[in-house]
């Protein structure tokens, strides 16, 4: 119940705050024509006046179920909380051969070997466009099937490329050179640090053909073992050329998000510092993440609070509560705040600050408890409750009975099977009947009295 009542809620979210797709014809010198774009903004870009978007640029944009997939994926998992959304640009291509394989070049002064007007378009108008009219950051992903994965090989392995990620469905890499080109680019670059997700079918004819190639590429690239370079390539067995398509972008992107994470949350330099040296600790892993994200984040409340919030998701509590510590002084300081607000912000960082340290204690309980060392969890249970936070602690409270039975604290078990009875109602009585590390408190006469408790606040519930 409590799960369908989760959905019914997103569900509900997402029929007030809706997504926006909008068509634009750009007057392209490049193309001499109109090119069509269709942009897709998610939800949480309507809802976040001032925050900016990476952007995600989807080729073959004139195949409506591109779109429709890709943004229903993302959005599904953006309200689920698994993934963050991204602006979509849908780029419409009218000559897939003419746009998608690049033409050699023979100027020695051009930047790369070879180019198409597609390329040029993108760099000259689109990109310029985009970031003009919508609030994007720095970094793209480029997402194609088929020849539109080739164009994307072939833009992602050269210098300065806009894209700071790939996904690539079954790419045509038979292309005259492509099994050369981006080893030899690798020996000469061994420091990009690109995101790909490569696929590739076996099933029909024409897939196996680029299935063999690719996998030539996938064996050059990992026998250089870069260490900056993540670079993931997978073979979907059972599937046909069009059938990879969907399995792509539904892995990569979950991927993507797991190699943008493993950035932006990776604490290990953080932990056990406060004040000054946490504050330039958080700085540097700011910059580290711009740089990764191709994006700018500064030192501000809107990033900082963020990385409180993913520290806490992470449950490293302690982090999160001396990143809260860094919060407090950005709002007094904050020209953007009115008196009132700051009054309240500040209050509610001091408070959470006092329940992330509650948080820690806990799960530090939880772990000596998963390790069956009683004392050490019920003397942490013990150092947690001394806070005397009520609000928001029911579950470590059940939890604690197991240590303070076992390390017989009965008085400490009773006292919590008190407030779980009278002040949190807790109904029904069976899960502790149950329990078998709990039997240490059946001789006591308060057992059956609590038990009986709990039964009775069932049956007040069910009138």
């Amino acid at each position: 119940m409590k799960h369908l009542l989760s959905l019914l809620f997103l569900l509900f979210v997402n029929s007030i705050f809706a997504q926006e797709q909008i068509e634009h014809l750009l007057k392209s010198k490049v193309f001499g024509t109109e090119r069509k774009v269709t942009v897709y903004l998610p939800a949480e870009y309507l809802l976040d006046q001032e925050g900016k978007f990476p952007v995600a640029y989807l080729f073959d944009g004139q195949f409506e179920p591109y779109l429709k997939m890709v943004s229903g994926m993302m959005e599904y998992y953006s309200q689920t909380n698994l993934c963050n959304s991204l602006v979509i640009v849908a780029v419409h291509t009218t000559d897939r051969f003419g746009e998608f394989v690049p033409e050699p070049k023979t100027d020695a002064n051009q930047k790369t070997t070879y180019s198409t007007k597609l390329t040029d378009f993108l760099e000259q108008e689109l990109f310029q466009f985009i970031d003009s009219a919508y609030r994007t950051t720095r970094f793209k992903l480029g997402i194609g099937h088929s020849l539109g994965g080739t164009f994307l090989l072939y833009e992602a392995f050269k210098p300065d490329s806009p894209f700071g990620a790939i996904i690539a469905a079954s790419p045509n890499t038979n292309m005259e050179g492509m099994t050369k080109m981006i080893p030899e680019y690798l020996d000469k670059h061994p420091e990009m640090n690109t995101f790909f997700y490569v696929t590739g079918g076996d099933t029909d004819q024409m897939e196996l053909d680029f299935l063999r190639t690719t996998m030539q590429i996938d064996s050059s690239i990992k026998a250089r073992n870069s260490g900056s370079l993540d670079w993931n390539f997978r073979k979907y067995e059972h599937s046909n050329h069009m059938e990879t398509f969907p399995k792509t972008f539904n892995d990569g992107y979950l991927l993507f998000v797991q190699h943008w994470k493993s950035i932006s949350n990776d604490f290990s330099t953080l932990k056990g510092l406060q004040g000054p040296a946490l504050e330039e600790a958080v700085k540097k892993l700011l910059a580290k993440t711009a740089a990764n994200e191709r994006t700018e984040m500064p030192y501000s409340f809107r990033e900082v609070s963020g990385m409180q919030r993913r520290a806490e998701m992470s449950n490293e509590y302690q982090l999160a509560s001396n990143i809260c510590g860094l919060l407090i002084p950005m709002v007094e300081t904050g020209a953007a705040f009115s008196k009132e607000e700051k009054e309240g912000m500040i209050q509610w960082l001091k408070e959470k600050q006092l329940f992330l340290r509650f948080q820690d204690i806990c799960n530090n309980a939880q772990i000596a408890l998963d390790r069956k060392d009683y004392k050490l969890a019920a003397q942490e249970y013990s150092r947690a409750f001394d806070m005397n936070i009520i609000r928001g602690t029911f579950a470590p409270r059940l939890k604690s009975l197991e240590a303070f039975a076992q390390s017989g604290n009965t008085e400490a078990a009773f006292k919590q099977l008190d407030l779980l009875a009278n002040h949190y109602q807790l109904r029904g009585s069976s899960s502790l009947r149950e329990n078998a590390l709990l039997s240490p408190l059946h001789k006591d006469k308060r057992w059956n009295k609590y038990l009986k408790i709990l039964d009775e606040n069932t049956k007040l519930k069910a009138e």
